[in-house]
């Protein structure tokens, strides 16, 4: 996962990456700050093939993760963040993370006694060092750690864990495979006219796999990907507008949460060449209103 962010990083340093509602970071940037990260992640004594728990929404810190994960070796198991504590505690325990890193406001779904492996700080509101337990660190804590040292030893890829919906019990963990399969990519691109300077809105979660994989299509493209967290009908039309976004990923549910918006008419789309649908069954009337009201760029 780490392979198309370094390329990209080497082809187009200059390019953003990421936008999001911190500002933006380059390739360069977040290839260099996730170095750091892989190396801090060492540091603090989680070694190759060992996992990574990831609870964090669409913001940079959750692809920077990713991409540290696995310069440093790591396995990743995605986290629903929308889980109550009963199911963060019983997948944490179950999956054998070795760290975990979450948004601050999911902190107390952790059960420190039971947990007591590194935890880290993701997302854009920070705390304070006294604030935090003595296992608790920060993003910007572990980079620091990491900003020393020589370059990383290369690692095999460890397949990351996407987790089962939970709709028969608590959600399993559903691991990947390591092959990369270079034609369900071209599939995608066959029929979707992605291009390198596309202005990519993640809109459905990075956890699951259509926004996971929107994101890596993204950064083997060198495109910029724009991200919100959470989702808001509002917010995302205005970043439609502002960013001059081209290709817009979603599944149907945000589609008919967009067409009930009475700001969709008002705001300017003509930059979008793009809306990807996946994820569920996309119904024909949500179809027929869509090229309607917004014109003919929609793919299922």
């Amino acid at each position: 996962m780490a392979a198309p962010y370094a390329a990209s990083a080497l082809a187009s340093p200059n390019r953003t990456a990421v936008i999001d509602d911190s500002g933006d970071v380059s390739y360069a940037d977040l290839d260099r700050r996730s170095t750091q990260l892989a190396k801090g992640l060492h540091r603090l004594g989680v070694r190759r093939g060992e996992r990574l728990g990831i609870a964090c929404r669409n913001h940079r810190d959750f692809i920077e993760l990713t991409v540290a994960a696995a310069k440093a070796g790591l396995g990743v198991v995605y986290l629903n963040t929308s889980f109550a504590a009963p199911q963060m505690r019983e997948v944490v325990g179950r999956e054998g993370l070795a760290v975990l890193a979450l948004d601050l406001d999911l902190l107390h779904l952790i059960d420190h006694g039971a947990f007591e492996a590194p935890v880290i700080i993701a997302g854009p509101d920070e705390p304070t060092r006294t604030a935090l337990a003595d296992n608790v660190r920060t993003m910007s804590e572990v980079r620091r750690d990491g900003e020393h040292g020589g370059p990383l030893r290369a690692s095999l890829p460890v397949p990351p864990v996407l987790l089962t919906s939970g709709t028969t019990g608590t959600p399993k963990g559903a691991q990947r495979s390591n092959r990369v399969d270079p034609t369900a990519a071209t599939a995608i691109i066959d029929r979707i006219p992605y291009r390198h300077d596309d202005v990519i809105a993640i809109t459905s979660p990075l956890f699951h796999a259509w926004g996971l994989a929107q994101m890596l299509l993204a950064s083997a493209l060198g495109a910029t990907t724009t991200l919100i967290a959470p989702f808001d009908v509002n917010a995302t039309l205005a970043q439609i507008e502002r960013e001059r976004v081209t290709v817009l990923t979603v599944v149907p549910a945000i589609l008919q949460r967009l067409l009930a918006s009475p700001a969709l008419d008002s705001t300017d789309l003509s930059s979008l060449r793009i809306v990807a649908s996946s994820g569920s069954a996309l119904p024909v009337p949500v179809v027929r209103e869509w090229l309607d009201r917004v014109g003919p760029n929609l793919y299922n």
